[in-house]
């Protein structure tokens, strides 16, 4: 099985080939710049292409900002910028864009401030090209769950000096499916009950989610534990913008990375 290692910012193959997160973003750029016109199933003659030849110049343009807006004139959120690329109408729910990772980016969105969100706008071709099948957005949730758990919880718990708990988070098994789900809500729970560390809860929920199938509702909640997490330190924005970019990036190669190849 690939695994990811962002701390690192590598994805290490099973063949031992390791590829940094940047060279991964570029090719999954690339496939959805030029590869992937047609969707699965469907007769070519009948599906727009992506409109990428005259939307790339206006992107470069754009200023992410926060939140809902009602028209494309009031401005973009990333993922109204997704629906924007990808010529749908105007929304941040885009159809072409994967819902556990529209969830996580929605969130991570609102939580950057207006310097660090732009820097989420080199995903939007990647994120234009990632809907899959349930299979895939189950893994995609079950990584949100495990970066809540296992990496965003025991940072804010170390700030708080509940260091045991974070380290019993820490080396938990990574959340793959539905049972090791369940053993990391339980953990994240206790650390809850023992520190009463937003973030922690938050992962809890995360994880919970993940366990029942809700994995839309899994990505969400994992993004306010990222968000918690980073409250707990200042400055904040950076480490968020680094997190919240290395699960994006985990969660697109899930599916994506076979596009791009």
């Amino acid at each position: 099985m690939d695994t990811v290692c962002p701390k690192a910012g590598l994805r290490v193959y099973e063949n031992g080939e390791t590829v940094p997160q940047t060279d991964m973003l570029r090719r999954l750029t690339s496939a959805a710049l030029s590869a992937s016109n047609t969707r699965e199933g469907q007769n070519p003659a009948e599906t727009p292409r992506l409109p990428h030849e005259r939307n790339c110049k206006t992107m470069d343009q754009i200023n992410l900002l926060k939140g809902k807006h009602a028209t494309r004139d009031d401005g973009l959120c990333l993922m109204e910028a997704v629906a924007f690329f990808a010529g749908e109408s105007h929304g941040d729910s885009p159809v072409c864009a994967c819902p556990v990772l529209s969830n996580f980016a929605r969130r991570l969105n609102d939580s950057l401030d207006d310097l660090h969100r732009q820097e989420l706008k080199p995903l939007i071709p990647a994120l234009a090209i990632s809907r899959s099948m349930r299979e895939i957005e189950a893994k995609r949730a079950y990584l949100a769950a495990d970066f809540a758990v296992r990496s965003f919880a025991p940072y804010a718990l170390d700030m708080y000096r509940f260091c045991v708990h974070a380290d019993r988070l820490r080396v938990l098994r990574p959340v793959v499916d539905q049972a090791t789900a369940e053993v990391a809500r339980k953990e994240a729970h206790a650390a809850t009950a023992a520190s009463g560390a937003t973030a922690a809860g938050f992962a809890a929920a995360s994880s919970a989610f993940a366990a029942t199938g809700d994995f839309a509702s899994a990505a969400a909640t994992a993004a306010f534990a990222a968000t918690a997490a980073a409250k707990s330190h200042n400055p904040s924005q950076d480490w968020l913008l680094s997190e919240g970019l290395s699960l994006l990036h985990a969660m697109l190669a899930v599916d994506n990375m076979r596009r791009a190849r």
